[in-house]
This record gives structure tokens, C-alpha cells and sequence, in this order.
């Protein structure tokens, strides 16, 4: 089944309609496909070699714990599930302008997907004067980023991805809004929009 290019509207319906939704869009850059979305209501367990079947989802770098003997000791703000897979009930691909749409889903119930009729209604409510704030100070990151540079001077360590989080606390957002705004300002290549229940992850 082919369709046109899906669209905002598409992704918001499709966010209002199932409990996992998720889109790879590689902004053309170097990939197989353009955009990949899927959605579904269908958790699964985690995939095995012999499962020939599309699933998607996420295991997250603390289900390390599960498997090692490891623990983390930093406070979990998100509370994002471990791991999730799901069953999508409708996947769409698009490559070189062409659209596949792999659903049982009949195409009349799939072009409801681009009306503007369902879209959320939800608006962003941050502004210019909205506080961003620091997990962790300026000078405390410089310290502990110095500690990490004498390491890797000494040859203990070789790399190391030391991240620094900011956030914002009490606002509302429209997860895709932000999301398609990012992607306008910065084309990433394999950008996601992910919605796992009622949590949201935007790369």
C-alpha cells in the first residue's frame, strides 16, 4: 500500500491513538530509509534471534544492572522504563520518495491519520523567560571534567562521554511540536520522536 509523505498531523494522530509510537528520520543523510514511523498497543518481550517479525522498542543503560554485577547510584528523574518492545500495528517506510505502508488496517483507516481533526490540542507554554537549570554547577562540571582529563593523561581511561543535564521543571509541552521545531533547527541525522505510554523521548 503506498500513501503520500506522512506529515505532523500523521505523527500527532498517531500519538493520540496508540501507546507507542515511534519515528527514525535520518534528515537525508547517509541511511537505508528517509523516515521509518511505527505504532502499536502490543507490548512484547524482549526479541530472540528466531523472531522474524517487526518489533521496536529500547533497553536502556541501566538494564546493565540486570545482566552484571553493577549498580547505579544516580537518582532516575525520568523513571523511563528499563526496557519496552512493542508490536507495531502499522509501520510506515519511506525511501527515495516512494511510501510503503505495511498494516492490516484498511487504507481509508489509515488516511484518517492525515486529517487535522484529531490533532492535539496541547500548546508548549514555555518562553524566552522559562528557567532552564543546571543538574550540576558550572564550576562542579569543570572540576569533575579535569578529573577525567588527569585519568585520561595517565592512560586509565581512553574516552569517556561525561554529559551535563539541564531542565525544566512544572512546564507543558507538545512533545511533537518540540520535536519537529528541533528538527528545523537541527537536522540531525537519525533524529527520533519516541513515545513509550506517557513518557517522551526526543532526539
Amino acid at each position: 500500500m503506498n500513501t503520500e509523505s506522512p506529515n505532523y498531523n500523521f505523527l500527532s494522530n498517531l500519538t493520540n491513538c496508540y501507546k507507542y509510537v515511534i519515528k527514525f528520520n535520518s534528515n537525508h543523510f547517509a541511511s537505508s530509509y528517509h523516515t521509518i514511523i511505527a505504532a502499536g498497543n502490543k507490548k512484547a518481550p524482549i526479541p530472540k534471534d528466531e523472531n522474524n517479525e517487526w518489533l521496536f522498542g529500547h533497553i536502556s543503560y541501566d538494564f546493565k544492572n540486570k545482566i552484571e554485577n553493577l549498580t547505579s547510584e544516580l537518582p532516575d528523574y525520568s523513571e523511563f522504563p528499563e526496557t519496552t518492545f512493542f508490536q507495531p500495528e502499522i509501520i510506515v517506510l519511506e525511501k527515495g520518495g516512494n511510501i510503503e505502508v505495511i498494516s492490516k488496517l484498511t487504507e481509508e483507516d489509515i488516511q484518517t491519520f492525515y486529517s487535522d481533526k484529531t490533532k492535539s490540542n496541547i500548546s508548549s507554554n514555555f518562553n524566552k523567560k522559562t528557567e532552564v537549570k543546571n543538574r550540576i554547577s558550572k564550576q562542579k562540571y569543570l572540576d569533575k571534567l579535569n578529573t577525567l582529563l588527569h585519568h585520561i593523561q595517565r592512560g586509565d581511561i581512553y574516552e569517556i562521554n561525561f554529559c551535563k543535564e539541564f531542565y525544566i521543571e512544572n512546564i507543558v509541552i507538545n512533545p511533537i511540536e518540540v520535536y519537529s521545531k528541533f528538527n528545523e533547527l537541527s537536522p540531525s541525522p537519525f533524529s527520533c520522536f519516541y513515545k513509550c505510554d506517557n513518557h517522551y523521548l526526543i532526539s
